[in-house]
């Protein structure tokens, strides 16, 4: 259905920056703390043997597209799309490069060895701020009927904390591990705004995503809050962990789908084809009986992911690529978080950068990957801006 109508970026400055500029968050993965400069691991680019859907026919010559992921379950229906030939059907020579940080994922969209690329709202915020210029496709994970999205975040805390279960208000005076800059980041500091926690009742500290479970299981934190799947998998690392709270409706963690807008002027038809491909891979993966499939599928690109936890987590995952004023409200709250904890120097409008003309297309020739998805309200539909 359609309900947006197009929206024209916001093309900003361009500006060949130092790599330490942008030490940021993307795609729910956290990078190094903003003073420190480390040189990226060799981010690797998979390549799976894929079983085509039969379509009736292929297009004779497939057109290459690169894109990055990273190792939340936000990034499913992408692998499922290649593993199942949608992407192929759809005449895309899929590519994926695999990166365990923020930063390569940004490297890689600042060099052009990707064309499209996943960003948490902080990040796309922050990546603005120092001048990379990105622009917004659709929606990589989230949903376009709700300002809130936050089903697949949760607090998880050690034995013998003290937290109380559903209980927000017992995190006062505890050590919260989180990474900074994050989707995560903006969630905990939601429910501490909720609960009139100030923040110096109780201690954040900045732990990167791969050392939140042992800090948790060693004791130096008291909780840590993640996104699925590390959250249920920190559960079956740290004897005695529970989750304390997941949802709740504090924050958005949705995630935009971004490239360049040199590249998508150059590149219309060929962004087109990718875009329609990425809706039905998104549609299919929606799809509650291919939810197996897809689980066991996410097995094999998420290092560490077990079939039980992924199939566990799916659930609780959106994907609408259509993004709403309702996205634009909540990825406002998501830069007043930025601005809270100082990280962001001056407001900005994330969705000034909007250019959903080709999704439009995509939704006009394809409402069938788009119908199983709720309406969105008319409170929510986005006008000309």
């Amino acid at each position: 259905m359609k309900t947006q109508s197009k929206i024209k970026f916001a093309s900003i400055f361009k500006i060949f920056a130092p790599i330490m500029l942008f030490l940021l968050v993307s795609c729910g993965q956290a990078t190094p703390e903003v003073s420190t400069t480390e040189v990226p691991q060799e981010t690797q680019e998979m390549a799976v043997e894929t079983e085509a859907i039969d379509t009736g026919g292929k297009p004779e010559e497939l057109e290459t597209v690169t894109v990055s992921i990273a190792g939340g379950l936000d990034h499913v229906p992408i692998v499922v799309g290649l593993e199942k030939g949608i992407f192929e059907e759809h005449g895309i020579d899929l590519k994926i490069k695999t990166v365990s940080s923020g930063i390569e994922i940004v490297q890689l969209q600042q060099s052009g060895e990707t064309q499209f690329a996943p960003t948490g709202v902080p990040a796309f915020a922050i990546a603005n701020q120092e001048a990379l210029d990105l622009v917004v496709v659709a929606l990589a994970s989230g949903r376009a009927d709700s300002e809130y999205y936050d089903s697949d975040v949760a607090i998880t805390a050690r034995e013998g904390s003290g937290i109380e279960v559903d209980q927000p208000e017992t995190l006062r005076g505890k050590r919260i591990g989180v990474p900074f800059n994050s989707t995560a980041h903006d969630y905990i500091i939601k429910v501490l705004n909720a609960e009139d926690i100030a923040l110096d009742e109780v201690e954040l500290i900045n732990i990167g995503v791969p050392d939140l479970a042992a800090a948790l299981e060693g004791g130096d934190i008291d909780a840590q809050v993640i996104w699925e799947p590390l959250g249920v998998q920190a559960l079956a690392k740290v004897a005695g962990s529970y989750v304390v709270l997941r949802d709740g409706g504090y924050a958005n963690r949705q995630v935009f789908y971004a490239t360049t807008p040199d590249w998508l002027a150059n590149n219309h038809d060929l962004a087109k084809k990718y875009l329609t491909a990425f809706a039905h891979a998104f549609y299919y993966t929606r799809q509650q009986e291919n939810w197996d499939e897809a689980s066991d599928i996410a097995t094999r690109w998420f290092t560490g992911l077990d079939y039980n936890t992924a199939r566990e987590m799916i659930p609780f995952i959106q994907w609408d690529p259509r993004i709403s004023k309702a996205n634009c409200i909540a990825a406002a709250g998501s830069v007043d978080f930025l601005m809270q904890v100082g990280r962001l120097e001056e407001r900005l409008d994330p969705c000034e950068f909007l250019d959903l003309s080709l999704l439009e297309e995509v939704m006009a020739e394809h409402p069938e990957f788009f119908d199983d998805l709720p309406p969105i309200p008319n409170e929510y539909e986005l006008k000309e801006r």
